[in-house]
């Protein structure tokens, strides 16, 4: 039987990573934030910015392009489209749908009654021991990435932790 140094044996440990959380699924029912008449209320509020006044997409023409081929009218960078047909395009999404990953023991399902956890977006502060309160660097989000990445009950990276 042969001894592995005590370095080899960390190294194996750090590789191995702590055991993943699996994904949960919620029982609990959705909390209803709004008031039907308040979910009314907002609802002719974007269908009037929809069909009246209009999206602006500045530097995409890739964008205005796919907005025109799907039917929606298109002046310059202002799309406008009726309320009914972007109802139709919504009702078309999947309800839940997995996102792939390289390694497909970590492919995660969204959606439906599967809670995906994540790490925060965009912080503008970071904090730690040494420096305490602060604007996010490049560092800090280097840091935060690895963090994230070991974190066992994290299922999604994310994307900017932090403001650099």
């Amino acid at each position: 039987m042969t001894r592995r140094s005590k370095k080899s044996r960390r190294t194996l440990d750090v590789e191995k990573g702590a055991p993943e959380s699996p994904c949960i699924r919620r029982i609990l029912p959705f909390f209803d934030v709004l008031e039907e008449d308040q979910i009314v209320s907002l609802e002719a509020q974007v269908d009037w910015i929809l069909q009246d006044v209009g999206l602006a997409f500045r530097d995409d023409p890739e964008a205005l392009r796919l907005w025109e081929t799907a039917g929606a009218t298109v002046a310059g960078d202002l799309v406008k489209a009726p309320a009914d047909w972007i109802r139709d395009l919504c009702a078309g999404a999947p309800s839940q749908f997995t996102q792939l990953a390289r390694n497909p023991e970590r492919s995660v399902t969204m959606g439906g009654k599967h809670q995906v956890f994540a790490p925060v977006y965009g912080s503008p502060f970071v904090r730690d021991l040494k420096k305490g309160r602060r604007y996010g660097d490049l560092e800090a989000l280097e840091n935060l990435v690895r963090l994230t990445y070991m974190h066992p009950n994290l299922h999604h990276g994310g994307f900017v932790t932090c403001e650099p």
